[in-house]
């Protein structure tokens, strides 16, 4: 039997894709920060909400080895699906507004994207992996203020 489960085991892992991998938050606290990759999703049991990092709109950024005027930009789809509600699109950006999406309770902020551009090579698709911070609204919202 556990001769069969060793070779059934990598095929069955074979077959997955990254699409369908699902974290579940439920017993991590706010704020957290998560890496996602393409088509992964990620559940936040106690805020009833997941979000899934859809794909990379553009990337302008300047590649590693190049001197650039401008840093560039890179865009992220991200859909948010409250539980129960209607799902939301939202592009946040590596260097251009907006960087941080609310979708209630839920800040999510744009922290890196990867990997870096490098001259002479191409990125595929499905390589990207997005680091993402989320807090709760009412935190980020009491930090603004506090601040001023």
């Amino acid at each position: 039997m556990r001769r069969a489960l060793i070779l059934v085991l990598p095929l069955i892992l074979a077959t997955c894709n990254e699409g369908d991998l699902l974290v579940d938050t439920g017993s991590t606290t706010l704020p957290v920060t998560v890496e996602l990759h393409v088509g992964q999703t990620i559940r936040f049991t106690e805020q009833h909400i997941a979000l899934r990092f859809d794909h990379v709109t553009a990337d302008s950024r300047c590649p590693k080895g190049l001197m650039c005027f401008w840093e560039g930009d890179a865009g992220v789809r991200l859909n948010v699906r409250p539980e129960g509600g209607t799902a939301t699109d939202c592009t946040l950006h590596t260097t251009l507004d907006p960087k941080t999406v609310t979708a209630d309770p839920l800040a999510i902020t744009l922290k890196s994207l990867n990997p870096y551009p490098e001259r002479g090579s191409t990125i595929g698709t499905n390589e990207y992996v997005v680091t993402l911070a989320v807090d709760s609204v009412k935190l980020v919202l009491w930090e603004e203020r506090s601040s001023r």
